[in-house]
């Protein structure tokens, strides 16, 4: 299993959610702060897969170069 930094968004969205709570309204905290998390989770989430795929065709793509280089030879 790869490592993630998915949940790092539930941290931020309760630290903002708190600050807005603070700052405006209990509600609106909570719903910033939910907002903040799961949005945050996606966006986290979406990026390391788009990291994950590009490696994999960067990989795929030298392994290539290499064995065309093996034949030349």
């Amino acid at each position: 299993m790869r490592k993630t930094y998915a949940p790092n968004a539930i941290v931020i969205g309760f630290l903002v959610g708190l600050l807005v709570a603070v700052k405006v309204n209990v509600i609106l905290g909570i719903l910033a702060g939910l907002g903040v998390s799961v949005l945050g989770w996606v966006l986290i989430s979406s990026l390391e897969r788009a990291a994950d795929h590009a490696g994999d065709a960067i990989d795929d793509a030298i392994r290539k170069k290499i064995n065309e280089r093996k034949d030349k030879k």
